[in-house]
């Protein structure tokens, strides 16, 4: 007996990182559990009172819409040469400072740790695609600065 083929991912498929996945479930459980029956206990009827419970209803169903959505970023297609969703890159500053973070979808960025960044970000644009060895020009805010991609894993 053959085992069913997996179902194909939502179309708007959410790449989530286990981290990511984790972060997201910890604070959809956190407004669920605390934060929206603290905030309806507390009575409150003014406007300000309303529109806290406002945003943590519609921050719980953001989460739980892009965790209904969610795919493993793991299951990614892996290339060890190329900076793809979901791995730690290092890179190597003009000054040869390394850094390295974790390009990951930008709705993770809001819970993750602080050396993740978005794969819209300046950085995950100019990063992701690009191949180990690679110098990158990244346009950020502050001005453009140039990067070396040093490393790229997938955890």
């Amino acid at each position: 007996m053959s085992n069913p083929s997996p179902s194909p991912p939502h179309p708007d498929a959410v790449h989530l990182t286990r981290e990511g996945r984790q972060a997201l479930e910890a604070r959809a459980s956190e407004l669920r559990l605390d934060v929206l029956p603290m905030l309806v206990a507390s009575g409150g009827s003014t406007d300000w009172s309303r529109i806290d419970r406002q945003r943590a209803a519609a921050e719980l169903a953001r989460i739980e819409s892009v965790l209904a959505r969610a795919v493993p970023a793991e299951r990614l297609p892996d290339d060890p040469l190329v900076v793809e969703l979901g791995e730690t890159v290092t890179i190597r500053l003009a000054d040869d400072v390394m850094e390295s973070y974790v390009i990951v979808d930008p709705s993770e960025v809001l819970v993750s740790g602080e050396q993740w960044v978005s794969s819209r970000s300046p950085l995950g644009r100019a990063l992701l695609g690009r191949r180990v060895g690679d110098e990158v020009d990244v346009a950020a805010p502050g001005g453009v600065y140039r990067c070396i991609i040093d490393g790229a894993t997938r955890p």
